[in-house]
Formats: structure tokens, sequence, C-alpha cells
């Protein structure tokens, strides 16, 4: 996996964007969309010459969060809105201490200071994505032998783009050499 991060890969050319659909005033949907080219040098190319670059798509409907909202106590005071703010960091990586804290201490159901795997499955379920439950125990055991992320683990499960592969779908772009 590739780290995605500005600090230790400034030669990856990342763009996000999000995308909303309001009615009378109120979100009902929205999309992320965080798009990834890396240096050429560093990445493989096909027997064409093209360099696979990383795409990935996240929408979410209020009507799904709306429905899976009470898996994660400390979200379910939050609205719709607040709730896509809440994962902006999560998903582009660009954070501060107090903004990611604040999410994790969010996503903690049972406020013990971890994030478990049911936490995170949860998660997935609010923004109507399924993973395997083994996919999710195996990232998170990259990063900790508890079986469970910490406030800095949970950084690195940002950082190290765990957590934009688990929500986001991935599509695989080629764009030829020019």
């Amino acid at each position: 996996m590739q780290v995605i991060n500005n600090k230790i890969r400034d030669d990856i050319v990342k763009k996000y964007a999000q995308y909303t659909k309001r009615v009378n005033g109120e979100m009902i949907k929205v999309m992320y969309e965080w798009f990834e080219r890396g240096d050429r040098r560093s990445r493989q190319q096909s027997s064409y010459g093209s360099q696979r670059d990383k795409h990935f798509r996240l929408e979410i409907n209020k009507d799904t969060f709306d429905r899976y909202n009470d898996r994660l106590p400390h979200v379910r005071r939050l609205t719709f809105e607040q709730f896509c703010e809440l994962l902006a960091p999560i998903i582009t990586g660009q954070y501060n201490d107090y903004q990611l804290r604040k999410t994790f201490e969010k996503l903690d159901s049972d406020s013990d200071g971890y994030l478990n795997q049911q936490e995170i499955e949860n998660l997935l379920l609010v923004v109507g994505r399924a993973e395997s439950n083994y996919k999710v125990y195996d990232m998170i055991s990259q990063l900790s032998s508890r079986g469970k992320l910490n406030f800095e683990e949970f950084k690195r499960f940002i950082n190290d783009g765990f957590a934009r592969e688990l929500l986001m779908p991935s599509y695989d772009n080629e764009y030829g050499s020019r």
C-alpha cells in the first residue's frame, strides 16, 4: 500500500472533491472523490507504458445514515451534514490533531480510548459500505497487536491509506504516457 500523506510523499499529486445534493436546502447525498497520481519513476508501468493511478469514490445517502447511525451512539446526535464533515479528515488525510481527536471520539462508541473492529465495521455500515471481517481485522492488525487502534494508531490508519481503502471503493484508471 502506498503512503498518501503529503508530508511523507510530496511526489504524489492528490485531488479531493466533495459533491452534495440538496433538496429544499437539506443535504440528502454527498459524494467524496479522491484522485492520486504518483511519481512516474516510482510507479509500475504496463507493457504499453501507461501508469496506474488511483481513484476512490464514496457516496453516502442520508437515508442510509438515518437507518444505521444508531450503531455509533456518539454520531446519533449529529446531523447528516455534520457527520459528512466529520469524515473529511479521514478521507483526505488532511487534518489537525483537534479535528482528528474529535472524529476519533465520535467513532469510539464505548469511550474506551480505542477503535475496535466492530466500531470500524459500524462506520462502514453507516456510510453504506460492507467489507469482510477479515479485511478489517487484517488492516487493524498491521497497526496494532491489540486488535484495536489507539489515537496514534488511528492517525497511521488514516495516513497510510487504510481508512480510505475501507471507506471508498477504488477505481483504477490508466493514463497513457505523454
